[in-house]
């Protein structure tokens, strides 16, 4: 893995442009850092499961993220598929200092030049860690009882 310089042009999508350069690499990405001059941001609002768009100008100053695909299936750009396991978030300010930032929820338009420091993987391997007995281990197997990353133990401490 090794980092690259991406510019993305105003106009275009900033994580689309992302998500689809890594299908054309048939790779995952993972954002570094990014800036920029951008504009009509849509966040994701844990809180409410909502979407909040900011319109007009405002001056990104970090993009982090990742698009990975699990077992090494890129879908082909024709498919409109989203990773399972992809993120982007975003911190920006807009022209009166007011500081928006969190995880986005849908386009992030370049209004300018977009700067992107990424980094292609290749083959990525999967690891589930969760928490045995008070320890932290690595999951084996796919036991339903693992999901979330904590076993429940009987009252002699072993897990059923």
């Amino acid at each position: 893995m090794e980092p690259i310089l991406i510019k993305i042009a105003a106009g275009s999508d900033v994580v689309e442009t992302l998500i689809n350069l890594a299908r054309r690499r048939e790779a995952g990405i993972v954002i570094l850092s990014g800036s920029g001059i951008v504009t009509d941001v849509t966040l994701h609002k844990l809180e409410s499961d909502s979407l909040d768009v900011i319109e007009g100008l405002s001056n990104m100053t970090s993009l982090s993220g990742y698009f990975i695909v699990e077992g090494g299936f890129v879908p082909p750009l024709t498919m409109n598929i989203v990773s399972p396991l992809s993120s982007f978030s975003i911190c920006l300010f807009d022209n009166r200092g007011q500081v928006f930032g969190g995880k986005i929820g849908g386009k992030v338009m370049a209004a300018g030049a977009v700067l992107v420091t990424a980094a292609f993987i290749l083959n990525p391997t999967f690891h589930r860690f969760g928490v045995v007995n008070g320890r932290v281990q690595e999951m084996e197997n796919d036991d339903p009882e693992d999901v979330g990353g904590v076993v429940v133990n009987d009252d002699d401490g072993h897990a059923p």
